[in-house]
């Protein structure tokens, strides 16, 4: 399982990304609104195929359906900081500020760090889910469990375990000190767990919103 559903504003022009299987790509960001009203930019690829019959412009109020794809260098080597939602059907909508914004993966841990604290006192335990599409093709997506149950839940399970989870997709940028000692800063990208299932062992918590 690898869906997601999320309506929000498009922030940018639509522009050609790439071809393949004959299929022409164009990528472009949907900001998407927290309660919180901290704006999350989702990076988002459409198939020339979904845009047909469609006039999508910047400042246009979306509704997509699709999934999450990681996207590799040339070299086969996965993008960890380039995670994409592929849009598989999309509509335009009047009410963008009914912003919806959810994802539901099912795949096996494949890495994750040790549990935190967070400066608000929060309990947070980050890992990667491994899945992949009906083609085979893998996906890697950061993912973080909030909570001192879901958290430990993912702490417990050995790598490889199968998980289920819920949760909303959001951007976050960090910044990384470079060799000359300069600083860039980079967006990645997460699915923040409203709640999951691992080992056979339900554990559900409140999603973090910040």
């Amino acid at each position: 399982m690898n869906e997601c559903r999320i309506t929000g504003k498009l922030a940018t022009h639509l522009v050609f990304s790439h071809e393949l299987k004959k299929e022409r790509y164009f990528e472009g960001i949907l900001d998407c609104t927290r309660i919180s009203g901290t704006i999350d930019q989702i990076r988002i690829l459409i198939p020339a195929s979904v845009l047909e019959g469609h006039m999508i412009t910047q400042g246009d109020g979306i509704c997509i359906e699709g999934r999450l794809q990681t996207l590799y260098t040339p070299e086969g080597e996965i993008l960890h900081s380039n995670l994409v939602c592929e849009v598989l059907k999309l509509e335009k909508t009047d009410s963008p500020e009914m912003e919806e914004n959810c994802v539901f993966l099912e795949g096996t841990i494949w890495k994750k760090r040790p549990i935190k604290t967070t400066p608000k006192g929060r309990i947070l335990k980050e890992f990667v889910l491994r899945t992949q599409d009906e083609d085979g093709i893998p996906c890697v997506v950061p993912c973080l469990a909030w909570g001192t149950e879901n958290a430990d839940a993912i702490e417990q399970a050995p790598m490889g375990t199968s998980v289920k989870l819920a949760g909303r997709l959001q951007s976050r940028v960090f910044p990384r000190r470079l060799n000359d000692g300069t600083r860039e800063y980079r967006m990645v990208h997460e699915v923040s767990c409203s709640s999951l299932e691992a080992a056979e062992v339900k554990k559900t918590s409140q999603t973090e919103v910040f």
